[in-house]
């Protein structure tokens, strides 16, 4: 007979060493990464003319210990929030979540390298 024995404690020792070195590396290694990709889709694909280059270059990051965002800064350029909302004299243009959604990809592919290397390292 063959009998396979878990350990409960061990196993929850293991999993909260695991989700303790998680949190830093996971920031590092996927969120900013992502964030990143998704500042400079933003920045380059957007409908609104160019006329200064304030509007792309208000996209900026910023990360936390619980994850990151990427937002448009108003004190660069005041007028953001309306092209990317729209007005009732224009249709929005919603860059960030355009660009968000075009670099799925590219969080799936952090993820699964991610989740590779905790498992390697672990």
């Amino acid at each position: 007979m063959i009998n396979v024995r878990i350990d409960s404690a061990e196993v929850e020792a293991s999993l909260n060493k695991l989700a303790s070195t998680c949190s830093q590396t996971t920031i590092r290694n996927v969120v900013y990464p992502y964030l990143s990709a998704v500042q400079t889709t933003a920045r380059r694909r957007h409908r609104y003319t160019r006329r200064t280059g304030r509007l792309a270059e208000s996209v900026q990051i910023s990360t936390d210990q619980k994850g990151g965002y990427v937002y448009l800064d108003s004190a660069m350029a005041n007028y953001g929030k309306y092209v990317h909302d729209g007005q009732r004299s224009w249709a929005p243009d919603q860059f960030l979540y355009d660009a968000a959604m075009s670099e799925e990809k590219t969080l799936e592919v952090l993820i699964e390298r991610e989740l590779d290397r905790m498992v390697r390292d672990f």
